[in-house]
């Protein structure tokens, strides 16, 4: 399914005293034609980052971090200098930087909780990557409507979070794998 969200008004945008970044879910057919308009038009507002988003419906672990035969990362390529790689086992990122603007094609799996198996010990545990509160102020721990077990995640163990950059092409070293952003 693909719903289609009313836009923020550009001068809006512009009056937000914050970085803030643009989401895009690219669907399988986008219209490639239009990326350059489309990022000139938020490249002239002051602090825009975009974000270009693989369809998550469509991710699979075999597919997070494939490259050779990614349409949108081969037409980014074309149209933006790639700055490097960052990810995990949930999600990557591909940056890029156009025109002095950031962008990121990010993917990611369908789910935010990993189920292993400690091989030395034999217990099996969920890593949890995402917590998410929805508009209703009910706490998921999944994006199937799975609630937050809060009484279990009590006992939890925390364990680094294990994003980290994979490679970097010319990259600033002021340049963080995660910014504070509000995301319109």
């Amino acid at each position: 399914m693909q719903h289609y969200v009313v836009e923020s008004n550009d001068d809006l945008l512009k009056r937000l005293a914050v970085p803030f970044r643009i989401n895009c879910v690219l669907y399988r057919n986008y219209p490639v034609k239009d990326m350059i308009p489309y990022l000139e038009r938020f490249r002239a507002v002051p602090g825009a980052s975009v974000q270009f988003r693989f369809d998550y419906t469509e991710t699979t672990p075999e597919n997070l971090y494939e490259s050779a035969h990614d349409k949108i990362l081969h037409d980014l390529k074309q149209i933006a200098d790639y700055r490097g790689l960052d990810g995990c086992r949930m999600r990557c990122g591909f940056h890029f930087d156009y025109k002095g603007m950031s962008i990121t094609y990010h993917k990611t799996l369908p789910y935010s909780t990993i189920v292993e198996k400690n091989k030395s010990s034999g217990i099996t545990y969920n890593i949890l990557y995402d917590i998410l509160i929805k508009q209703t102020g009910r706490i998921h721990s999944d994006w199937d409507g799975t609630l937050l077990d809060v009484k279990a995640y009590e006992q939890v163990v925390f364990e680094p979070y294990d994003l980290h950059w994979i490679e970097r092409a010319g990259m600033c070293t002021d340049m963080p794998v995660n910014r504070a952003r509000a995301v319109v």
